[in-house]
C-alpha cells in the first residue's frame, strides 16, 4: 500500500472519493465517473447508437457480452451484478420479485440474529405445538417437517409496501432499497426525462447526490441544462461534446 502527504495551503474542504464506479465505451472519449460530483447524463442523438449504446449495457446486465466496461477502483467489474438498467417509467413497480426476495433473506436473518434467535425459536415451536393439537381433532396421525423461519416468511406473502404520491420518491426508494439490500450499483434511467417536467427532475437530482447513489441517464432528445447536470452529448453525426 503507497501513501500519499496532502498539504492543504489555504482552508478549503478536504474531499476523500474512493471506490465510486467509472463507465466506459470504446465508441465514445468520455469516460463518466460517479464520484458524486453531479448528475451523468447522456444525450445520444443517433438513433442506431442509441440503441446500440443501451443494448450493450442491457445485453451485460442480463449477464452476456459486451463493450462498455464497468470498473470500481481500477477493477473490471461484471454489469449482472453492479448495473441495472430502468426504462419502464409508466406503472414503475418497487416491489419486484428479485427485491422481494432479498428482503426476505434479510428478514430471515434478522430472526436468527443473536438478538431474535430465542423469540424466533419460541415462535416455531409454539407453531409445531398448534399444528399438532389441530390433529387430534382429525382420525388420524399427522406429522410435518421441522418448521424453519425462512418457510414462513416465504408464506406470509411479504412485499414492499406502494403507498407513493411521488413517482419519483417510488424510483428513488427504489434505488436505496436495492443497494441496501443487495449493493451499491449504477442504475441506467432511459429516456427519465421525457415523462418528468424539470421542476421534478432538479429536486431529484440533488436527492440522488444527497444519497450517494450512482446514476446516469441516457436520453434521446435533448432538454434544458440542469443544475447539478454533467451533460455529454453525441450528435447525429456521432459527434462527441
Amino acid at each position: 500500500m503507497s501513501w500519499r502527504t496532502v498539504i492543504v495551503s489555504n482552508r478549503c474542504k478536504l474531499d476523500l472519493k474512493l471506490g465510486y464506479m467509472m463507465l466506459a465505451h470504446p465508441q465514445m472519449d468520455t469516460l463518466f465517473d460517479f464520484s458524486g460530483d453531479g448528475i451523468n447524463t447522456l444525450v445520444i442523438e443517433a438513433p442506431s447508437f442509441f440503441r446500440q449504446f443501451l443494448q450493450d449495457i442491457s445485453l451485460q446486465v442480463s449477464g452476456l457480452e459486451g463493450k462498455a466496461v464497468l470498473s470500481q477502483n481500477n477493477m473490471p467489474i461484471t454489469f449482472s451484478k453492479f448495473a441495472e438498467v430502468l426504462d419502464s417509467f409508466l406503472s414503475f413497480e418497487i416491489s419486484k420479485k428479485s427485491l422481494v426476495s432479498k428482503l426476505q433473506a434479510r428478514l430471515e436473518a434478522e430472526a436468527l440474529s443473536e438478538r431474535n434467535y430465542v423469540r424466533t425459536m419460541q415462535l416455531l415451536g409454539e407453531v409445531e405445538q398448534f399444528i399438532q393439537g389441530l390433529s387430534f381433532e382429525l382420525p388420524c396421525t399427522a406429522a410435518c417437517d421441522k418448521i424453519s423461519i425462512g418457510g414462513v416468511i416465504r408464506s406470509a406473502g411479504i412485499e414492499i409496501l406502494d403507498d407513493y404520491g411521488d413517482d419519483l420518491e417510488r424510483i428513488l426508494d427504489y434505488m436505496e432499497l436495492t443497494r441496501e439490500l443487495e449493493r451499491d450499483k449504477l442504475f441506467v434511467l432511459v429516456n427519465l426525462r421525457s415523462f418528468y417536467r424539470d421542476e421534478e427532475i432538479a429536486p431529484f437530482f440533488r436527492s440522488i447526490l444527497d444519497h450517494s447513489l450512482s446514476v446516469l441517464l441516457v436520453d434521446s432528445v435533448s432538454k434544458a441544462l440542469l443544475p447539478l447536470e454533467k451533460r455529454v452529448t453525441v450528435d447525429a453525426d456521432l459527434c462527441e461534446f
